[in-house]
């Protein structure tokens, strides 16, 4: 591990894990260098054994950073992927700031989006983390951006698509929340790993993420444990941060959608998470899944 260090003590440590992301790792540490707070910014970024140049990109990178405006900057080469989970939780490890701000290589941060989001925390010290808006390449709203957890109901609704033939309705469109004002600032109960910044006393007291999960889930997890523990998670679409998606390793692959389905099962089995007279039938759908999924 290496680093410059300003001596001053970062309002946030924003957590990036990289794995081969040298396509869109230079623009959103660029955007991280532009927004209000960047002089309030501990950037850590650990890579889970890239082999497209990443890691020398960010040899490179780490030799200029002393011209950049952050108070901090890490790189934490980890030499092997032992998943998403995993490698933000060594970088967290390494942290010292008030929030924290796991964020993915593959966005273009909003000038504002971490000056609103922290602003959000400190005038409510219940809220447990806070996201914003994600918006696609395309302009539309990357929907797991806020969320509700996977019930039953809301897993049956997206999986029949019910939730996209009826995206007006409460009823069908329970998960994504499509019902909702995407530009509002509002509860819900889940947010995206992609950008989700969580005060450093809620870090201590749930812990980091699940390393049971190696991509996928393991930010669903997060908020449930968060809810659980009395604090509120909350959408702050009034800012905007752009989320390309693919960036870690590229586009999916059959693996990466077996570890979606894999984070699926882990979910289901955690005690809580469903309710127990219909988690044998969860997991018999999801063995289903991953049983056609394998024979692809």
């Amino acid at each position: 591990m290496t680093s410059t260090d300003g001596g001053a003590r970062p309002v946030v440590s924003v957590v990036v894990l990289t794995y081969n992301s040298l396509k869109v790792l230079p623009e959103c540490l660029a955007s991280l260098e532009r927004c209000t707070s960047a002089s309030d910014l501990e950037v850590i970024v650990a890579d889970n054994g890239s082999n497209d140049g990443t890691v020398d990109w960010l040899r490179a990178y780490e030799a200029t950073v002393k011209s950049k405006p952050f108070t901090r900057f890490v790189f934490l080469p980890l030499g092997e992927n032992r998943g998403f989970a995993y490698g933000n939780n060594r970088a967290m490890e390494q942290s010292t700031g008030e929030y924290i701000l796991l964020l993915n290589p593959d966005t273009i941060v909003g000038e504002r989006a971490i000056e609103i989001c922290v602003a959000r925390l400190r005038e409510n010290p219940n809220i447990g983390a806070v996201g914003c808006r994600l918006e696609l390449p395309n302009g539309k709203l990357d929907l797991a951006c806020r969320r509700s957890l996977p019930t039953l109901w809301n897993s049956f609704c997206r999986f029949s698509r019910l939730s996209f033939v009826f995206p007006r309705s409460r009823l069908f469109a329970g998960y994504n929340l499509t019902y909702l004002d995407e530009y509002g600032s509002y509860e819900v109960e889940c947010l995206c790993g992609a950008f989700m910044m969580v005060p450093r006393r809620i870090y201590e007291m749930v812990g980091g993420l699940d390393e049971a999960f190696f991509m996928y889930g393991e930010d669903v997890d997060w908020c449930y444990r968060i809810r659980e523990g009395g604090y509120r998670i909350w959408y702050e679409g009034s800012v905007t941060t752009l989320h390309s998606k693919g960036g870690n390793g590229g586009k999916k692959t059959p693996e990466s959608r077996r570890a979606f389905i894999q984070a699926m099962w882990i979910y289901a089995s955690r005690p809580g998470r469903t309710k127990l007279r219909y988690r044998w039938f969860v997991q018999a759908c999801v063995q289903v899944i991953l049983t056609l999924s394998a024979v692809e």
